[in-house]
């Protein structure tokens, strides 16, 4: 693999790429996001397997360097490594487009676990969409429209679950053999209940999509079908 370091701490890039030696990654370096730009510039897109960008950085910051790295259409994962560690921060960087958020300090065991798993995810599954409802499953995002949020993982595998139902009805113990892995009654409203948090997170633009069907179950559809 060869991964693209963009940071303006020396010593972190260093730590970084000495930690990816040791998995047989080739890395190259960056100090700032128009040094990193510049990079990418004198190569052809797709060069680099991965890109590790830091967000706080003189001059052009990491969302500015992702933003432009996707305007060349250039879909090359991105990881985020970070002091910035709020919500929204996080909800910022996978909204732009990064594919996993990791928060520093970090030991170099769980860098190379979220590597792995980022490009696992990155050659096997294509975001899932229906109407203003788009879902990628590799970051576990959910976009309705404009809005972005993260979503529980039971959220976000029972939307999953309806939409690869392609419209079918889904009943309650189907629901809870796939999302819970409960192939039993337990006599609970798990399901209703976590529908009902999805409907006021989808909001009204998508809300009526996720539909009840009396004494069936749910099932999620295009606006305005029946």
């Amino acid at each position: 693999m060869k991964v693209l370091i963009v940071d303006d701490d020396a010593r972190f890039r260093d730590f970084v790429g000495r930690g990816l030696a040791s998995s047989s990654m080739d890395s190259t370096t960056a100090a700032s996001g128009e040094e990193a730009l510049q990079v990418l510039a004198d190569l052809p897109v797709g060069a680099f397997d991965l890109l590790l960008l830091d967000v706080l950085m003189p001059g052009m910051d990491g969302w500015q360097l992702l933003a432009q790295i996707r305007e060349r259409g250039d879909d090359t994962p991105v990881i985020f490594l970070t002091a910035r560690g709020t919500t929204q921060d996080r909800v910022t960087g996978l909204t732009l487009g990064a594919d996993d958020y990791i928060v520093k300090p970090f030991d170099l065991a769980e860098l190379m676990a979220r590597i792995e798993s980022v490009m696992r995810r990155y050659h096997a599954v294509a975001p899932k969409q229906i109407g203003p409802i788009s879902i990628d499953i590799q970051r576990r995002f959910l976009l309705v429209g404009d809005r972005a949020m993260e979503l529980p993982p039971k959220e976000l595998d029972l939307l999953v679950a309806l939409l690869e139902a392609n419209g079918g009805i889904m009943s309650r113990k189907q629901l809870l053999a796939k999302v819970w892995n409960i192939n039993f009654d337990p006599k609970t409203n798990t399901v209703d209940v976590c529908v009902g948090r999805l409907r006021r997170k989808l909001g009204a633009e998508a809300s009526g999509m996720l539909q009840t069907v009396v004494g069936k179950g749910y099932r999620l559809v295009e606006a305005g079908n029946a």
